[in-house]
C-alpha cells in the first residue's frame, strides 16, 4: 500500500472510490429534490448529478446572485443525458424565521419531495452568536436544517405514501467529531436558548474555537438523524430513511480557504499534504450520492435507516465519539430543545444580536487541533483493520 493511499484512507474513508460510483445511475426523472448550499462544493456536485439524471432540482442557497452563478456554470457543462431542470431557493439558514418561509415557498411550488439532502455547512468562521443566542455554526449546520426538515415532512410523508416512492432524508456529518472532549456539556450550552456570554466563553476559549463548533454540530447531527429515523418509525408510521453521511475529508473550495493553510512555515506544508491526501470533490460526491439515490438501499432499508454512512457506501461503524449513541442525549435533542418540533418561541423572529470572534486559536492550538484530528482518524483507522 502506497503513501497516498494509506492517507487516503485515514482522510477519506477506507477504499478510492469503487465501483458504486459507476454501478449508481438511478433513474430521476420525475422526482423532485432539494440540496441546500448547491452553489458550491459537494452540494454543487450533487446538484449536477441529480440533474444529469433526471430530476428537478432545488439549489437551496442564501446568496442570489452566487447560486445564479452556479445554476448558470451548470447548464454550461451540460445536464445530459437526464437534461434535468435546476431552481434557486432562497435559504438562509442561520435566521430560523426566514428557515421557515423558504419551506413555504418550495410548498407553494411542488405537490411532491422525493430526496431532501443538508449539505449546508459552515465550518469555519468567527465564533458569531446568532438568533436565540445560539452560536451560528450550529445555526446553519443543525438547526436551520432541523426546521427546514420538519417543515417539508408533511410533504415528504404524503410523497412516500404514493406508488413505487423510495424517500430519503441526507443529513451531512463527520468524523471530525472525534476532536471532541467534554461534549456533553458544551452541548448543551451552545444550543441553549438565550445562553449567555459566559456560557459561551467556556467554547469560545477552547483549542479552535472557528472549528470545534462546527464539529459539535456534526456529532449533533448524527444524535438528531438517528431520532428523527425513530420518529418516522414510530410516530409518522411512513417508510423515509433517513442517513447521516461522512462523505470524506474532501479538498473543496471552503476548506481551501480555512486559516491553517495561511499559517507561516506550516501552513503551506499542511496545504500540500491535506491536498494529497483528501479526496477531490467528485470523490467526496460518491457517498452521499449513493445514499441519496442507490437501489442498494431500498434493498437494505433495515440495515441502513438511521444508519451512519462513511465512504464508499460503508454501512457503520458508530462513529468515533462516544456519546453517537447517546439515546438520551439524542432524545433530549428532541423534547428540550425543539419544543413542539417546531421553530422555538425564543426564535419566533427575536434576533438578541450577534458577537464577534473574542480571540482567536493560536497557531500552537490549530497545529494541535489538526494533530488530534490526524492522530484519531489513524487510530481509527487501524483499529478497524485489526
Amino acid at each position: 500500500m502506497d503513501l497516498r493511499t494509506l492517507f487516503g484512507q485515514c482522510f477519506g474513508g477506507y477504499l478510492r472510490p469503487p465501483s458504486i460510483s459507476r454501478k449508481n445511475n438511478t433513474d430521476l426523472v420525475g422526482k423532485i429534490v432539494i440540496v441546500t448550499g448547491g452553489n458550491r462544493g459537494i452540494g454543487f456536485s450533487m446538484v449536477q448529478q441529480f440533474a444529469r439524471r433526471g430530476a428537478k432540482v432545488y439549489l437551496a442557497a442564501r446568496n442570489k446572485e452566487r447560486a445564479l452563478e452556479a445554476i448558470a456554470r451548470l447548464q454550461s457543462e451540460g445536464l445530459a443525458p437526464g437534461n434535468g431542470e435546476v431552481r434557486w431557493l432562497e435559504l438562509e439558514l442561520a435566521l430560523p424565521i426566514k428557515v421557515q418561509q423558504s419551506a413555504e415557498v418550495f410548498l407553494k411550488e411542488e405537490k411532491r419531495l422525493d430526496i431532501l439532502v443538508n449539505s449546508a455547512c459552515r465550518i469555519d468562521g468567527p465564533y458569531v452568536i446568532g438568533y436565540g443566542g445560539i452560536e451560528e455554526s450550529m445555526l446553519v449546520n443543525h438547526i436551520g436544517p432541523f426546521i427546514f426538515t420538519k417543515a417539508l415532512l408533511p410533504l415528504m410523508a404524503e410523497t412516500a405514501r404514493s406508488p413505487g416512492a423510495d424517500i430519503r432524508i441526507i443529513v451531512m456529518t463527520s468524523i471530525a467529531m472525534s476532536i471532541l472532549k467534554d461534549h456533553e456539556k458544551l452541548h448543551r450550552r451552545q444550543v441553549s436558548w438565550g445562553a449567555t456570554e459566559r456560557q459561551h466563553d467556556e467554547i469560545r476559549h477552547t483549542t479552535a474555537p472557528k472549528l470545534e463548533p462546527a464539529a459539535q454540530s456534526k456529532l449533533v447531527n448524527f444524535l438528531y438523524a438517528k431520532q428523527l429515523q425513530k420518529t418516522l418509525d414510530a410516530v409518522w408510521h411512513v417508510p423515509i430513511t433517513v442517513m447521516a453521511v461522512h462523505p470524506g475529508y474532501v479538498w473543496t473550495e471552503g476548506f481551501a480557504d480555512a486559516p491553517v493553510h495561511k499559517l507561516r512555515v506550516v501552513g503551506p506544508l499542511f496545504r500540500t499534504f491535506f491536498k494529497l491526501t483528501f479526496l477531490d470533490i467528485a470523490e467526496g460526491t460518491v457517498t452521499p450520492m449513493w445514499a441519496a439515490t442507490s437501489s442498494v438501499i431500498a434493498e437494505r432499508r433495515e440495515e441502513c435507516k438511521g444508519a451512519y454512512v462513511m465512504p464508499f457506501g460503508r454501512v457503520g461503524p458508530t462513529p468515533p465519539h462516544p456519546q453517537a449513541e447517546c439515546a438520551e442525549l439524542a432524545k433530549e435533542l428532541w423534547d428540550r430543545h425543539y419544543p413542539e418540533l417546531g421553530v422555538p418561541v425564543a426564535l419566533r423572529g427575536v434576533r438578541t444580536g450577534t458577537t464577534g470572534s473574542h480571540g482567536t486559536p493560536s497557531r500552537l492550538g490549530v497545529e494541535r487541533l489538526f494533530y488530534r484530528i490526524f492522530r484519531d482518524i489513524v487510530y481509527t483507522f487501524v483499529r478497524d483493520m485489526n
